[in-house]
């Protein structure tokens, strides 16, 4: 079975699946909406659930039985005790890896900045993680959740490749599951992709699988204009830090360094680069909500992208992901 097809169907198995809304506004104008997907207000889900689903089936071996339902993997997965799912989050993936524990039945540690905000922090603490708030930036975050791995930890990473199962990979490859169902909705491919970058892993996986896909789509990235690791890296042809202070309202793409493994796809992927202020997201947040689709900040990006670039690209068949709902909405 081709690699994408077995990520679709794996999601398929899951409880709530369905594809996402693809919303038409205006001629040019695709808005793929990820304010629901999986029970959760964000796109993270679909990597996060596969990510854990591959580490469980490395582990497990011969041992893992074919199953139909979660309730089944759950009950085969128990073998692995003690066993923890720890990963460092802005939010959105921390929560993805909690639920998908909790829905096995298996504990998450996951460590995130305080400045996330108390409604991301509760809504971890509400899956049943131990949250571990650290001050300082994401990096820190996550350099604090390898520092503390504990023997028989799961790293489940969407950004860092230290994990003994891959973990961020495999996450990437999740991600794929969103592209699949765009090419059952487009009626052909878009001229142009907008995609909000944080540590680039979204934005590497719609790379990837375009080319999969087989289409000439342009990938422009999204970034905070005070967090664009990823432009700052491409101007100097390798990866930089942007310590910040980040200060964005778009807390998920608040990140200093583009994650190792999305860095070569996003080098030779990307068409180019935007780096955008906070008042952009809040108007493109505006648009959205005329559209009836909830967003955040973070999730308005795409959309926010294109406006800032709307003489260049405004002719132009558009893709964008709404990638989160409005936070404020969802506790």
């Amino acid at each position: 079975m081709d690699p994408a097809e077995e990520v679709l169907e794996f999601h398929r198995r899951l409880p709530g699946y369905a594809p996402t809304p693809l919303v038409q506004a205006g001629e040019n104008l695709w808005i793929k909406d990820e304010s629901h997907r999986l029970g959760l207000p964000a796109f993270k889900m679909l990597g996060a659930c596969w990510g854990t689903y591959h580490a469980l089936r490395t582990r497990l071996g011969d041992r893992l039985r074919p199953w139909r339902t979660l309730d089944e993997l759950r009950v085969q997965v128990q073998q692995l005790k003690p066993l923890m799912l720890a990963t460092a989050t802005d939010g959105n993936h921390g929560r993805a890896v909690a639920r998908m524990g909790r829905l096995l039945d298996l504990p998450a540690r996951v460590y995130l900045p305080r400045s996330a905000g108390r409604v991301r922090i509760e809504a971890l603490e509400q899956e049943g993680a131990e949250v571990i708030a650290v001050e300082g930036i994401y990096d820190e975050a996550l350099a604090r959740c390898v520092a503390e791995l504990r023997p028989g930890d799961i790293f489940a990473s969407d950004a860092d490749h230290r994990g003994e199962e891959g973990f961020a990979r495999t996450v990437l490859a999740g991600y794929g599951t969103l592209l699949q169902e765009v090419a059952q909705q487009m009626p052909q491919p878009p001229d142009v992709l907008f995609v909000q970058m944080g540590v680039g892993s979204l934005a590497a996986s719609m790379i990837a699988n375009l080319g999969r896909l087989g289409w000439p789509t342009e990938v422009v990235g999204v970034e905070p204009a005070d967090a664009d690791c990823i432009l700052e890296s491409l101007k100097a042809d390798r990866l930089e830090f942007v310590p910040g202070p980040h200060r964005s309202l778009m807390v998920g793409l608040n990140c200093a360094r583009a994650s190792d493994i999305a860095w070569p796809l996003l080098r030779a992927g990307l068409s180019t680069v935007v780096a955008i202020e906070d008042d952009w997201a809040e108007k493109a947040m505006a648009e959205l909500e005329s559209l009836r689709i909830e967003s955040g900040h973070s999730g308005a990006a795409g959309l926010a992208g294109l406006r800032a670039m709307e003489e260049e690209f405004g002719n132009r068949s558009v893709l964008v992901i709404n990638t989160e709902g409005a936070t404020h909405l969802h506790p």
